[in-house]
C-alpha cells in the first residue's frame, strides 16, 4: 500500500505514478502471475523503490506522513510521523530494493513497461535508486542550518555513483504515461502565467539593465532584455535578435540550446514586476507539440553532478567542487572556467561585467540590493543548478531554495498535511507560511524581503 493524501494529490515523479501501476499490480494483484523466484524477487524489490520514492516525496512536501506498510492492520489509523523519520523510512525501502536486487541479478532486467522506455539491468536499477538517495537527503532539509546538517558524505557517494546520463521516460498519454503540466506552460492569452522570473532570469544579465531593474522602485519595474553571455540563454543585444535565436541544433528540447526563449511581443502578459519576464521556459516545446509522445526527463546527470559539488564545497574540496560545476557551466553555457580560478567560496566568480551570475549587492551604491555584483563559487553553483534542473522533477528550484535560504520571506516551507486527512483523524487544521508564521521563511538571500529587492 502506498500512501498519498486522502484525495490521492501528493504529487510524485511521472515514473513512479505510471510505474507502479504494472509492476505493483503483478505483486499484489495477481500473486499467481509471479511464480517464479527470480521473478517474485525482482517485482518485490521494485515494489519497495516505489514505497521508498513515496515515502521520500511525502519527507520532502509534509511536514508529517503516515508510515505505512502491507503489515499493517487495513482497519487502523496508522498514526502521523515526522518528515525526518518518514525519510529514514524511504531509505529503509530503497535499501531493501538495492539488497533484494543485488540477491537476484538474474531477474532483471526490469521489463521495459515498468518505467516505460527503460529496461533496467541490475546496474541500471542501482544508479537510480542511489540518485534518489542523493536527491531525498539533500533537498529534505527545511532550512540552511537542517540542509548543512545533511549527511553530504553519503549525499557524494551516491550522486557519485548515480545515473551517468538523463533519465528518461518514454512518454505516451494513450498508453497511460503521462507528464502533464508542460501544457501550462505554452498556454496563450489571459492564460499566459508561465513566465520566468526577471528577478532570476537578470541574474544572466551583463548589460547593465539588472542593476536598473533592481533600482527601480518595486511597483515600476517592467521587463527588460537579458543579454547574456550564457549560451542556456538567446544571444542577440535585440529582441529581435533573441527572437530569431531559433536556428541552434536540437532547439527547443531537453539535448539544445537555448533553455529558455524570448516570446514575440504580442505574447506578453501583465503581472506581478518580480515574477512577470519576455522569457519563457522551452526544453519541452517539441514534446509539447508532439501531443506529449516521447522522451521526458524526470532527473538529470546535471542534478547529481551538482549535488555531488555542493557536497565537495561544504566538506572543503573545492577543486572537485569547481570540476563539476564546469560540467555544464563551461561545456554548456560556454562560460569562463572556475576550475583552477577560484579557491574558496568568497572570491568572485570571472567575467567582471559580464559575469554569470550576477547577484543583487547588499552594498550597492544606490543601497541595499539596489545593484548586482558578480557572484561567488555558491552563487554559480546554484546558478547550474537552477539552470539544469528546471522542470526536470518535482519542486526542484523550491526545495534547493529552502535549504539554501534563497526563499522570499514568509514562503511555506513545507505543505500542511491536508485538510481531509486531518478531518478524517479528527484532528485540528493547521497552516504553515506567511511572514512570521509557523513553518515560514525568514528574510531570504538576495534581498528577498519586504524592505530588499521587493
Amino acid at each position: 500500500m502506498i500512501y498519498l493524501d486522502a484525495n490521492a494529490t501528493t504529487p510524485l515523479d511521472p515514473a513512479v505514478m505510471a510505474a507502479m501501476r504494472p509492476a505493483l499490480a503483478e505483486v499484489f494483484a495477481n500473486p499467481s502471475s509471479v511464480h517464479k523466484p527470480g521473478q517474485d524477487a525482482r517485482a518485490r524489490s521494485f515494489a519497495r523503490f516505489v514505497q521508498g520514492v513515496a515515502f521520500g516525496n511525502l519527507a520532502l512536501l509534509y511536514d508529517s506522513a503516515a508510515i505505512v506498510s502491507e503489515t499493517d492492520d487495513p482497519q487502523a489509523i496508522v498514526p502521523l510521523s515526522s518528515y525526518t523519520n518518514v525519510l529514514a523510512a524511504a531509505l529503509v525501502e530503497l535499501d531493501s530494493a538495492l539488497t533484494i536486487a543485488r540477491a537476484n541479478p538474474s531477474a532483471f532486467p526490469l521489463p521495459n513497461n515498468w518505467i516505460n522506455g527503460q529496461a533496467l539491468d541490475t546496474t541500471g536499477f542501482f544508479r537510480f535508486i542511489r540518485s534518489y538517495k542523493a536527491r531525498f537527503r539533500a533537498s529534505v532539509g527545511r532550512t540552511p542550518t537542517e540542509r548543512a546538517a545533511a549527511d553530504w558524505a553519503s549525499i557524494i557517494a551516491d550522486a557519485n555513483a548515480g545515473i551517468t546520463g538523463d533519465f528518461n521516460i518514454a512518454m505516451n498519454p494513450t498508453a497511460g504515461w503521462d507528464v502533464i503540466w508542460p501544457v501550462q506552460a505554452f498556454a496563450t492569452g489571459p492564460a499566459n502565467w508561465h513566465q520566468m522570473s526577471q528577478f532570476w532570469m537578470g541574474m544572466a544579465d551583463g548589460s547593465g539593465g539588472y542593476d536598473a531593474w533592481l533600482a527601480t522602485t518595486p511597483a515600476n519595474r517592467a521587463p527588460f532584455l537579458v543579454v547574456s553571455a550564457d549560451k542556456r540563454f538567446p544571444q542577440g543585444a535585440s529582441r529581435g535578435a533573441q527572437i530569431a535565436d531559433t536556428l541552434r541544433s536540437g532547439y527547443r528540447t531537453f539535448a539544445g540550446l537555448p533553455y529558455v526563449r524570448n516570446r514575440q511581443a504580442g505574447e506578453d502578459q501583465p503581472g506581478q514586476p518580480l515574477q512577470i519576464s519576455m522569457y519563457d521556459f522551452y526544453r519541452s516545446r517539441a514534446f509539447f507539440v508532439a501531443a506529449r509522445i516521447g522522451n521526458y526527463p524526470i532527473m538529470t546527470r546535471a542534478e547529481m553532478r551538482l549535488l555531488a559539488a555542493e557536497g565537495y564545497v561544504r566538506t572543503g574540496n573545492i577543486a572537485a567542487a569547481t570540476a563539476r560545476i564546469d560540467s555544464s557551466r563551461v561545456t554548456i553555457g560556454g562560460l569562463p572556467p572556475l576550475n583552477g580560478v577560484l579557491g574558496d567560496t568568497l572570491t568572485p566568480i570571472p567575467g567582471a561585467g559580464a559575469c554569470v551570475p550576477r547577484v543583487p549587492d547588499a552594498n550597492a551604491a544606490a543601497g541595499a540590493f539596489k545593484g548586482s555584483k558578480c557572484g561567488n563559487l555558491w552563487d554559480a553553483l546554484k546558478w547550474e543548478y537552477r539552470m539544469e534542473t528546471m522542470y526536470t522533477g518535482y519542486g526542484m528550484w523550491y526545495f534547493a531554495g529552502r535549504g539554501w535560504g534563497d526563499l522570499p520571506e514568509g514562503t511555506a516551507l513545507y505543505w500542511s498535511v491536508p485538510y481531509q486527512e486531518m478531518d478524517t483523524r479528527r484532528e485540528a487544521f493547521y497552516p504553515s507560511g506567511g511572514v512570521g508564521g509557523t513553518g515560514a521563511a525568514p528574510r531570504g538571500n538576495y534581498g528577498l524581503y519586504a524592505t530588499g529587492v521587493y
